[in-house]
C-alpha cells in the first residue's frame, strides 16, 4: 500500500506536468501584442515602436518557418521533428538576434532588425545538397518578399496616407517596410545571415581555409557592423524607408 502522498501511483504523481511549450502560439503572439500595447500605453515606446515591433516579430517567425518548410519539401525533416514548423515565438527566440541585437539597433540605429534562431537543417538529407542548400538558404528572404508584395498590394488597393491613415493601415505600411528591410539585412554576406549561403555557395575553394577561420567570428562582426558601423546602416535604413514611401504613394 502507498502512501497518500509521494509515491507510486499517487494523485501526485500522476498529476500532468506543464510546461510553457505546451501553450499554444496564438496564445505567446497574443501577449506579445498586449505587452507591445500595454508599453506604448504607458508611454515606454513610440507609436512607431509599438508598430514596428508588432509586425517585426511574426515576419522573422515566418522568415525562419519558411526555411524549415523548403528544407522539409527538399527531404530533410530535421526543423519539423524538432517542432520548428510553429508559430509559437518561444520556438524561434534567439537572445542575440531576437532581442539583444533589435533592442540595440533600434537605439543606436534608429530602427529595429535582426533575426529568429536559425532552424536546423541537415544538409545531408537533401536530395540535391549542393543547389537545394541554397534555395533553403533563399526561402527566408523570399517569404519576407512575398509579404512585402501583398503589403504592396493591400496599401494600393486601399489608398491610405501615412500621416492619416487608421491603425491598420499602418500596420501593413510597416509590415512591408520591415519584411523589406529584414530580407535585404539577411542578404548581408556574414554568418549566421542568409547571404553567408550565397557566398559560401560561389566561393572558390582555394579560399574555404581562410573563410572558415574567420567564421567563428561572424558574430562580433554582426555586433560591431550594428554598433560601430551604425552611420550606414542607419543610411541604409533610411533609404529603405524611402525608397517603400514613395513606392506606395
Amino acid at each position: 500500500m502507498s502512501a497518500p502522498w509521494g509515491g507510486q501511483g499517487s494523485p501526485s504523481s500522476q498529476r500532468p506536468s506543464f510546461s510553457f511549450a505546451q501553450v499554444p502560439g496564438w496564445v505567446w503572439l497574443l501577449a506579445l501584442y498586449a505587452g507591445i500595447w500595454l508599453l506604448e500605453r504607458a508611454g515606454r515606446i513610440s507609436e512607431f515602436s509599438a508598430i514596428y515591433f508588432s509586425v517585426f516579430f511574426p515576419s522573422v517567425i515566418f522568415h525562419e518557418v519558411s526555411h524549415g518548410m523548403v528544407a522539409n519539401a527538399f527531404g530533410d525533416d530535421t526543423a519539423k521533428r524538432a517542432g520548428r514548423l510553429t508559430a509559437n515565438p518561444l520556438k524561434h527566440v534567439d537572445p542575440i538576434g531576437t532581442i539583444i541585437l533589435p533592442i540595440v539597433s533600434l537605439l543606436t540605429a534608429g530602427f529595429a532588425f535582426g533575426y529568429a534562431k536559425p532552424v536546423p537543417v541537415n544538409l545531408d538529407k537533401l536530395r540535391n545538397r549542393h543547389h537545394q542548400a541554397l534555395l533553403v538558404s533563399l526561402a527566408g528572404p523570399a517569404s519576407n518578399l512575398v509579404l512585402v508584395g501583398a503589403s504592396y498590394l493591400v496599401l494600393q488597393l486601399t489608398k491610405g496616407d501615412a500621416f492619416s491613415a487608421p491603425w491598420w493601415w499602418l500596420g501593413v505600411f510597416y509590415l512591408g517596410y520591415a519584411n523589406l528591410w529584414i530580407a535585404i539585412f539577411n542578404m548581408i554576406p556574414i554568418p549566421p545571415f542568409d547571404g553567408a549561403a550565397i557566398l559560401e555557395w560561389c566561393l572558390p575553394e582555394r579560399y574555404w581555409p581562410t573563410y572558415l577561420k574567420l567564421r567563428p567570428w561572424s558574430m562580433l562582426i554582426v555586433i560591431l557592423l550594428v554598433t560601430v558601423g551604425r552611420g550606414p546602416l542607419t543610411a541604409l535604413g533610411n533609404d529603405v524607408g524611402n525608397f517603400w514611401f514613395k513606392l506606395v504613394s
